[in-house]
C-alpha cells in the first residue's frame, strides 16, 4: 500500500521545479521509447499480449499505450456489446419459457422441481448479468451508488445464482444416479419433499459460499464526481483469501465437476447393462407370450412406456453434462489466474471475455437441451403455445408422485421403476 501512496503522491504539485521539471522530461522520454517499442511490437504480432500495466482509480502508469487502449475497446466492443448481449436475450427468453413450461399442471413429477430450481436461478444469472455487460462495455467512472454496487454486490449475486444453479445440477444427477444405479432406495429418496429441501439447500450453500465475495473490491474516487473499483489488495494478499478462493472453487465448480463426471459415467454404464438385459428379458418375453403364458396387456407397454422416459432422462442429463464442462472449465481456471497485475494484459483480457461468454451460454442454453432431448418438455411446450384448441387440452404426464409411492414397484431389471396396476402386479410375480 505504501507503493500506492506514493504513486499517487506524485501527481501533487512539487516544491522543487527543478526536480518536478526533469520527471516530466523522463516521463515523455520513457513514454516516446515505449511507443517506438509497441509500434515494432505491433509489425510483428497482431496481439502484443505482453503489455502490463497498473491503473489505479484513473491514476495510469507509464506503460500504457494507445495501441493496447485500442485493442482493448474493440475487445470490449465484440464480447460485450456484441456477443453478451446476445447471449443474455436468448438465455432470458429460454429461462422463461422453461418456467412457463415447467410450472403446468402436467409437469408434477420430482424431476421437475429441480428443474424448475435449475430454471430459476439460470434466469437469475442473465438478470443480474446486465449491469455487468454495461460495466464491461465502458471503461469511464460511474457514480458511487453504480459503483459501490459494482464493488460490492454484482459479483457476489451472480456467483451465488451461477453456484445455486450448478448445486442444482448435482442434486438431478444424483437423484438419476440413485434412480438408475440403487433402485430400491429410489422410493424413499425420490420425494416432492426431498427435492424441494436439496433445491432450498442448493441457494442456501451456494450465497454462504458467494458472501466473502463482497469484500473482493472497495470503491476509490476517479475524479470529483466520478467512481471506480478496485481490487482490495488488503484483503486478496492474504493468506485466507487464498484459503477461500481454492476452497469456493473446489465447491462450486471443481467438485461438482468431478461428481458430475462420475455419476454421470456410473449411470451411462448401468443403463446400458440394463438395455442388454433388458433385450434378453424381451426375447424371453417374447417366447412366453407365443406360448400364451404371460398377459401381453398392460404391464409390458408401461414397462416399455418408463424404459424409454428414463432413457430420455438419462440423455438429457449427459448433454447437461455436457454442456457444464464445455462451458465451465475456462471460466474455473479464470478465478485462479486472476490478479490485478494481469489487468493490462490482451491475451488474458480476450481470455477472460471468452470465458465469461462460455460461463454464461451455460445458463442460457438449457430451455435448448430440454426442448431437443426431452419429448414430455416439447409436447407441453406445444400445448401451451400452439393456436390449436384440441391441443391445448392437457394430459397428465405419468410421474411418480410421493402420494403414490407405495404403489410402486422395481423392474430395475428392466431399467426402469414402474408403477404397476394390482392386477398386474400379482400377475407379475410369478415370473420375478
Amino acid at each position: 500500500m505504501e507503493e500506492r501512496k506514493d504513486s499517487l503522491a506524485l501527481g501533487c504539485p512539487n516544491s522543487v521545479g527543478g526536480i518536478k521539471k526533469t520527471r516530466v522530461n523522463q516521463e515523455r522520454l520513457d513514454s516516446t521509447v515505449k511507443r517506438v517499442q509497441n509500434t515494432i511490437s505491433n509489425m510483428l504480432s497482431r496481439f502484443p499480449a505482453g503489455i502490463q500495466t497498473s491503473e489505479l482509480c484513473g491514476n495510469t502508469s507509464q506503460n500504457t499505450t494507445q495501441e493496447f487502449e485500442d485493442a482493448m475497446s474493440d475487445l470490449r466492443w465484440v464480447a460485450y456489446r456484441v456477443v453478451m448481449p446476445v447471449i443474455i436475450a436468448g438465455g432470458l427468453l429460454g429461462n422463461l419459457l422453461n418456467l412457463v413450461v415447467l410450472t403446468r399442471p402436467s409437469l408434477k413429477g420430482v424431476t421437475y422441481v429441480y428443474l424448475s430450481g435449475l430454471a430459476v436461478a439460470d434466469l437469475g444469472v442473465m438478470m443480474c448479468v446486465i449491469p455487468m455487460a454495461v460495466r464491461l462495455s465502458k471503461s469511464h467512472g460511474h457514480s458511487y451508488f453504480a459503483a459501490f454496487f459494482h464493488a460490492h454486490i454484482e459479483l457476489a449475486a451472480i456467483n451465488s445464482l451461477m453456484a445455486s444453479s450448478i448445486f442444482n445440477v448435482v442434486c438431478l444427477t444424483v437423484d438419476r444416479y440413485i434412480s438408475v444405479c440403487l433402485p430400491t432406495k429410489f422410493r424413499s429418496v425420490h420425494t416432492r419433499r426431498n427435492a424441494h429441501l436439496a433445491v432450498a439447500g442448493s441457494y442456501l450453500l451456494a450465497i454462504a459460499i458467494s458472501c466473502p465475495l463482497t469484500a473482493l473490491n472497495e470503491v476509490c474516487i476517479v475524479e470529483e464526481t466520478h467512481f471506480a473499483f478496485q481490487e482490495n489488495i488488503q484483503v486478496t494478499s492474504s493468506f485466507a483469501w487464498l484459503v477461500y478462493l481454492w476452497t469456493s472453487e473446489t465447491t462450486v465448480r471443481f467438485g461438482p465437476a468431478l461428481m458430475l463426471a462420475v455419476l454421470n459415467t456410473l449411470i451411462i454404464r448401468k443403463f446400458l447393462r440394463l438395455t442388454r438385459k433388458r433385450r434378453k428379458f424381451r426375447a424371453t418375453t417374447e417366447n412366453l407370450r407365443a406360448q400364451n403364458l404371460l398377459d401381453t396387456g398392460q404391464q409390458g407397454t408401461m414397462r416399455n412406456k418408463n424404459y424409454h422416459e428414463e432413457r430420455r432422462l438419462v440423455i438429457l442429463l449427459t448433454s447437461i453434462m455436457h454442456l457444464f464442462f464445455l462451458t465451465m472449465t475456462p471460466s474455473a481456471f479464470l478465478s485462479l489466474l486472476y490478479s490485478e497485475q494481469r489487468e493490462r494484459e490482451l491475451g488474458f483480457q480476450a481470455f477472460r471475455a471468452a470465458a465469461n461468454n462460455l460461463e454464461l451460454c451455460n445458463f442460457a442454453l438449457n430451455f435448448y437441451i430440454y426442448f431437443l432431448c426431452s419429448k414430455e418438455f416439447r409436447h407441453v411446450f406445444m400445448r401451451v403455445f400452439s393456436c390449436c384448441p384440441a391441443i391445448h387440452q392437457e394430459k397428465p404426464v405419468m410421474q411418480e408422485d410421493e402420494g403414490n409411492a407405495h404403489d410402486m414397484k422395481d423392474f430395475s431389471r428392466n431399467g426402469t421403476t414402474v408403477r404397476p396396476s394390482p392386477d398386474n402386479t400379482q400377475h407379475s410375480d410369478k415370473f420375478r
